[in-house]
């Protein structure tokens, strides 16, 4: 590759063009959650509560898929990088082994306990019932969800975004539509409440994984990469891909779980915490996607630059993706921070949550500008084949955030923007463990 073309690769215009599909595909995902929390909104605040709690307990399994996603991402992309291009379709083969086996167990795991895990920490019985029947109807796609989630790694891995951006778009759209008509009905169908946005997104859900198959199979432009030919099973790869993303797994695994806990103290302080809080979660999620893309664009070039034999290009990944991702938090809370109680009616038709939410949510959105920095680096540190060493960061960062969430919702007083402060904590000690890390491993990395 020339000096031009590798200039032109990392720039900003690329770096914006690859991450614009990633960001409208992480959106597209979300909208699953978005509109059931929309949707549900206007049911009740035991609704809500149920739904965004369901939510984020089935993910705290799918996380499991999702993280070791990264690591085979980071695998395709090294290939990829490296004009390997047969050898990234036969790891592809071996992910989509590990990945089925990986969901069964998933499935069988939350059929078995899932009852059990929520009555132990859920306090509320109506909350409680509507919870784990939203959970038990979603995890009926969650074999071709996580299948789903190692088909979009390997078309970030290869810098083909648009094919994510339009499936998950298509799934999006087919959610939006399913869940008016399974929760509130239309003429002779009846309206089915939670049950019926938790139907709804199964199926989008299904149509993910359904669509990256069909394409992989049918669009000639994949045929170098020999996808699904199942020759043989390497237990080599399997293991490589084990390595990589087992660190990514627990840390991912370990980051949803703790936000769990966290939902979970808030909802034993009452319904309007923690109604509340789910939607100031949905509004910080909309907040963080932009840098999440952004992330896995610096994560994936820097892997990519590294299988060229091209570190020094690193440091220039990092920075240009900093920038961008602030350029962008920095807009959204400009958007927030004139418009809270309008963005805020968007989600509940509840005016005790409408109006005493908004100091929450200017919480959150001044948080988005410290995980612009914090974030770009920590995906650094994945892009550079550590995923131990970001393992470490997040179980540190963590740490500080489970002990802070724990004395603000059980020795004080509760107040909502003191308990959303803990994103404070967060995102200010995922920045420095990341930049620390960074600096004092400067021009090393690791074979994968």
């Amino acid at each position: 590759m020339s000096l031009v073309e590798t200039e032109n690769r990392y720039s900003y215009k690329s770096i914006i063009k690859m991450a614009t599909p990633i960001i409208l595909g992480i959106l597209a995902d979300n909208i699953i959650s978005t509109t059931d929390a929309i949707y549900v909104g206007r049911l009740g605040e035991v609704e809500l509560s149920a739904v965004g709690l369901g939510g984020i307990f089935y993910y705290a399994f799918i996380l499991f898929a999702s993280s070791l996603s990264y690591g085979s991402q980071i695998i395709f992309a090294r290939r990829f990088g490296e004009k390997r291009f047969r050898n990234a379709g036969v790891t592809l083969d071996n992910a989509t082994i590990l990945f089925f086996i990986l969901g069964f167990v998933l499935l069988i795991t939350l059929a078995l306990f899932s009852r059990y895990l929520l009555s132990v920490f859920v306090q509320n019985p109506q909350i409680l019932e509507l919870t784990y029947e939203y959970v038990t109807i979603r995890s009926y796609s969650i074999i071709l969800l996580s299948l789903a989630m190692v088909y979009r790694s390997f078309f970030l891995a290869i810098n083909d975004t648009k094919v994510i951006l339009f499936i998950t778009a298509s799934a999006a759209l087919l959610n939006i539509i399913l869940d008016y008509i399974f929760i509130f009905g239309i003429e002779n169908f009846e309206g089915m409440g939670t049950r019926g946005s938790a139907i709804a997104s199964a199926i989008a859900e299904g149509l993910l994984a359904i669509s990256y198959i069909l394409v992989l199979i049918f669009n000639k432009k994949y045929r170098r990469y020999y996808p699904f030919k199942f020759i043989k099973i390497k237990l080599e790869l399997i293991k490589n891909i084990l390595k990589v993303g087992l660190p990514l797994m627990v840390q991912g695994w370990l980051a949803v779980n703790s936000w769990l806990l966290f939902f979970i103290w808030i909802e034993n302080l009452g319904t309007f915490f923690i109604a509340s809080s789910m939607v100031i979660k949905t509004i910080y999620i909309i907040l963080l996607m932009p840098t999440w893309g952004i992330g896995a664009v610096c994560s994936t070039l820097i892997s990519n630059a590294l299988g060229e034999g091209k570190p020094e290009l690193m440091g220039k990944i990092i920075r240009k993706s900093f920038v961008i991702a602030f350029v962008l938090n920095a807009f959204l809370f400009l958007i927030g921070i004139l418009f809270p109680t309008t963005i805020i009616s968007f989600f509940t038709d509840s005016e005790n949550i409408i109006n005493n939410s908004t100091t929450a949510l200017y919480m959150v959105l001044s948080c988005g500008l410290i995980f612009a920095f914090g974030h770009i680096h920590f995906a650094a540190v994945a892009g550079k084949g550590h995923t131990k060493a970001s393992l470490v960061i997040e179980l540190a960062t963590i740490s500080m955030y489970i002990v802070y969430a724990w004395i603000v919702t059980h020795l004080f007083t509760p107040k909502l923007e003191y308990i959303w402060a803990a994103e404070y904590v967060y995102m200010t000690s995922l920045l420095i463990f990341s930049v620390l890390y960074l600096f004092r491993t400067k021009g090393k990395f690791k074979v994968v």
